[in-house]
């Protein structure tokens, strides 16, 4: 059985992935969110495709990008130089020789609003993009990644299935304690104190949820 990543985004430091998985007579289209933080170097590897989604978009940056791209090479480029810019996943589309991406990200405003955008869809071919042949290797560092996130998940799920339903529980938790918290508030308001409260709870009427 293999799987084929075609789409990753980030929320937060958080992965949201979908991949095919081939089996008989076909493939199968499935979604995961992952509930853990990612591994940094997911994050990296992201990093890398900012210089792309950078030209690409025609970003104000793309003019300086592209002066330093005649004296240096594209994995040579010092992301840290665009603060302004952030790619927070990819999608894959297309088959064979029409296989291309779109780069998902975002670009800070002058007043700290955050613009999104995505790229335009662009093959891994040289005569549609200069560094088709770089963006496919970075691309293909990302899918590697997130195919060992993908098995490491699966991996947990087998060892420890109670971990599966962590982050639901808590969910839940937290709502309870909000209805509670909710609840208190209303008699607060409507009884004045504690103590009346109190008083109320020992004639039947119950704080809890």
């Amino acid at each position: 059985m293999s799987i084929t990543i075609k789409k990753a985004k980030l929320k937060g430091r958080r992965l949201t992935l979908d991949y095919f998985r081939s089996v008989e007579g076909g493939s199968d289209t499935i979604s995961v969110k992952c509930a853990n933080q990612v591994h940094p170097d997911l994050l990296a590897a992201m990093d890398k495709l900012i210089p792309h989604f950078i030209l690409l978009c025609e970003l104000p940056e793309s003019t300086s990008l592209a002066i330093e791209l005649i004296a240096r090479q594209m994995d040579e480029i010092d992301v840290s130089e665009f603060p302004k810019i952030q790619v927070t996943g990819f999608s894959i589309g297309g088959d064979d020789e029409d296989e291309g991406l779109t780069i998902i990200g975002s670009r800070l405003l002058e007043k700290g609003k955050t613009l999104n955008i995505n790229s335009p869809f662009t093959k891994y071919d040289v005569e549609d993009y200069q560094y088709a042949d770089e963006l496919n290797l970075a691309v293909q560092i990302n899918s590697w990644i997130c195919s060992k996130i993908r098995t490491q998940m699966q991996m947990i799920r087998l060892l420890h299935p109670e971990k599966k339903y962590r982050y639901r529980k808590n969910r839940k938790k937290a709502e309870r304690k909000n209805k509670l918290n909710l609840k208190r508030f209303l008699q607060l308001k409507c009884y004045g104190t504690k103590t009346s409260i109190y008083r109320k709870n020992r004639k039947g009427i119950s704080s809890t949820v």
